[in-house]
């Protein structure tokens, strides 16, 4: 019970990071509008992540998203960030090269 209280509190609180941004073509985006240097929990399953560039009222921000689709915005000069990068490339092209070698 404590566990999914904690996992509900994140996920709140990951929302809350994201602001939605209504631009005038009446199109509607999600961004970061602060990131976090604090390092992510482990046992949150980071599937992938996008780099946001600095678009007022967005800032410059690693965007990683969780296999639940739950958005973590952090800041990408954090040595923390810049690894979970690497590590997140690396595994994209593994999963790349075992598709090729199936076909």
């Amino acid at each position: 019970m404590y566990t999914i209280k904690v996992m509900l509190s994140v996920a709140l609180l990951a929302a809350c990071a994201i602001y939605v941004v209504s631009a005038d073509t009446g199109k509607s985006s999600a961004c970061c509008t602060r990131v976090s240097r604090r390092k992510l929990n482990p046992t949150i399953q980071i599937e992938r992540f996008y780099i946001q560039k600095a678009d007022p009222p967005c800032v410059e921000a690693v965007m990683f998203m969780t296999n639940t689709s739950v958005i973590f915005c952090s800041h990408p000069n954090t040595p923390w960030v810049k690894k979970k990068q690497v590590e997140l490339r690396k595994k994209e092209e593994e999963v790349k090269r075992t598709k090729q070698n199936v076909i």
